[in-house]
């Protein structure tokens, strides 16, 4: 998949992000019914990675649009996605309790950020990071809650 030169720690990389993230599902059980499996975990996991990096809403939207715009295959280069799945079938694999192996490569990843030093000029009073993050309401699940997320709240309840 690509040559992942860039800058910084090797292990922090684009491409070390995505091939340890194929990696990491290739080792999953498919516990999918087989004869209306259409697309692999990998590139099912690895759509919805490239969904949330490129800040799109519809993944199929963004395939359609890039190979209208520029007569290439974005998500088969940058990601090595042979098939994309349906939004539906996406949504549907990302809210089954089988996505919690995605804590584990946030973990990892985490770990592998701290290791380099790379999070120290955004320690917070030796408890933690600073960060800002964006995006908390466009990616709402109704199905998964995590006890330790804020809800947003409106002045009119």
């Amino acid at each position: 998949m690509g040559r992942g030169g860039g800058r910084g720690p090797a292990q922090l990389r684009f491409r070390a992000l995505v091939d340890f993230l194929a990696q990491t599902v290739q080792g999953l059980p498919d516990t999918r019914i087989q004869d209306r499996v259409r697309v692999s975990l990998r590139d099912s996991y690895l759509s919805a990675f490239a969904l949330f990096y490129l800040q799109d809403p519809s993944v199929l939207e963004f395939q359609r649009r890039f190979e209208d715009q520029v007569q290439a295959n974005n998500l088969r280069n940058v990601f090595g996605i042979t098939t994309l799945p349906s939004d539906t079938r996406l949504r549907e694999l990302l809210d089954a309790p089988e996505a919690g192996f995605l804590n584990a490569v946030f973990l990892e990843f985490l770990r592998r950020v701290q290791r380099s030093k790379q999070l120290e000029r955004y320690r917070f009073l030796d408890e933690g990071y600073l960060l800002t993050l964006d995006g908390s309401e466009s990616s709402a699940s109704a199905t998964q809650r995590a006890s330790r997320t804020a809800r947003p709240t409106r002045p009119n309840g």
